[in-house]
C-alpha cells in the first residue's frame, strides 16, 4: 500500500461510507437514463415530451443548488442534508414508478380515438404524466444536489490529514462504479429474471432497476447517518509565533476554527508548505513554519 495513503484508509468506514454517497447518485442518474424514455415512450408520451424531462435539474438547479451549499455551511452540517435530500429522492423514484399504474388504478385514463401512432397504451391520463415529471424532477435535482455535501462532508473527514486530493480521487472512482454497475445492470435482464419477472417486459424492468436504484441510496443514506460522525467544517491550525512578538516568539498557537468550503480549499494550498510530501503530514494543518 502506498505510503500516502495509510492517513487516509485509516478513517476507515467513515471515509467508504461517504464514498457511497457519489456511487449511489452515479447508480440512480444511470439507471433512471437507461430505462425512463423507453418506458414512458411505450406508454404513449410522445418523444419531445419526454426529453423536456430532464429540463428540471439544470433549470432549479441553478437557483438551489449554490443556496444549498451555503445553508450547509451556515449550520455547519452535512449528515442531516445528505438525509434530507436522499429522503426527498426516494419519494420522487416512489412517485415515478406508481404514476402510471396508480392513476390507472383509479380509472383515470384518457383515451386519444384520433391517435394511430401509438396502441392501447395511448390511454395514459396527462395527471400520470405530472406525476412521472415531477417524481423524476425531485428525485433528479436531488441526485445532483446530494454531492455538495457528500462533497463537503469528505473534506470535513480529510481535510485534517492533508489528504483531501486523494479522498476526492477515491471518491471519484466511487461514482464511475456506481455508473458503471447500473450501466450493466440496466443493460441485461438480471433484474427481472432474478425475481421471476418477464425478462422482455418494459414495465418489470423499469420497475426493478429504480427499485434497486433507491435500495441502493437508501444503503448510502443509513451508512452515512451511522458511521459518520458529523463535526462539521472544522480543522486544527498551528501557527507559528512571528520572530518579532516577544510575548509568543517560538510557541506555536492551536485554534479550532470553523471554516467554510472555499476557506478549507486556500488552507489547504497556502499553509501547508510540503502538501504533496508524503512525510509532511502529521494530522494537522501546520501554517507559518519556519524552514530554515
Amino acid at each position: 500500500m502506498p505510503q500516502q495513503w495509510q492517513p487516509l484508509l485509516a478513517l476507515g468506514a467513515p471515509l467508504f461510507a461517504t464514498c457511497t454517497v457519489g456511487a449511489a447518485v452515479e447508480f440512480c442518474w444511470a439507471a433512471g437514463e437507461a430505462v425512463l424514455v423507453p418506458y414512458l415512450s411505450k406508454h404513449g408520451v410522445r418523444q419531445w415530451v419526454v426529453s423536456t424531462i430532464y429540463l428540471a435539474n439544470p433549470t432549479l438547479g441553478i437557483w438551489v443548488q449554490p443556496r444549498l451549499g451555503a445553508w450547509s455551511d451556515r449550520i455547519n452540517r452535512r449528515v442531516p442534508v445528505v438525509v434530507a435530500l436522499s429522503l426527498i429522492a426516494l419519494a420522487g423514484i416512489a412517485t415515478l414508478i406508481a404514476a402510471i399504474p396508480l392513476t390507472r388504478a383509479l380509472g383515470l385514463t384518457y383515451n386519444n380515438s384520433n391517435s394511430e401512432e401509438y396502441d392501447d397504451f395511448s390511454t395514459i391520463p396527462p395527471v400520470a404524466i405530472a406525476m412521472a415529471f415531477l417524481g423524476f424532477g425531485a428525485a433528479d435535482i436531488c441526485f445532483d444536489c446530494l454531492l455538495i455535501p457528500g462533497r463537503a462532508l469528505l473534506d470535513d473527514l480529510t481535510v485534517p490529514t492533508g489528504r483531501s486530493d486523494d479522498a476526492n480521487a477515491l471518491f471519484t472512482g466511487f461514482q464511475l462504479c456506481g455508473r458503471l454497475l447500473a450501466l450493466l445492470i440496466g443493460s441485461s435482464s438480471l433484474t427481472t429474471s432474478l425475481w421471476g419477472l418477464d425478462k422482455d417486459s418494459t414495465d418489470a424492468h423499469f420497475n426493478a432497476c429504480l427499485i434497486v436504484a433507491a435500495l441502493f441510496l437508501m444503503g448510502s443514506m443509513l451508512a452515512v447517518a451511522f458511521f459518520v460522525d458529523d463535526q462539521g467544517s472544522t480543522v486544527d491550525i498551528v501557527r507559528s509565533g512571528s520572530e518579532s512578538d516577544s510575548t509568543e516568539s517560538g510557541h506555536e498557537i492551536k485554534e479550532k476554527m470553523g471554516v467554510s468550503h472555499d476557506e478549507r480549499q486556500k488552507l489547504q494550498w497556502e499553509t501547508i508548505p510540503n502538501y504533496n510530501s508524503d512525510n509532511s503530514q502529521d494530522g494537522s494543518i501546520t501554517s507559518g513554519q519556519n524552514t530554515g
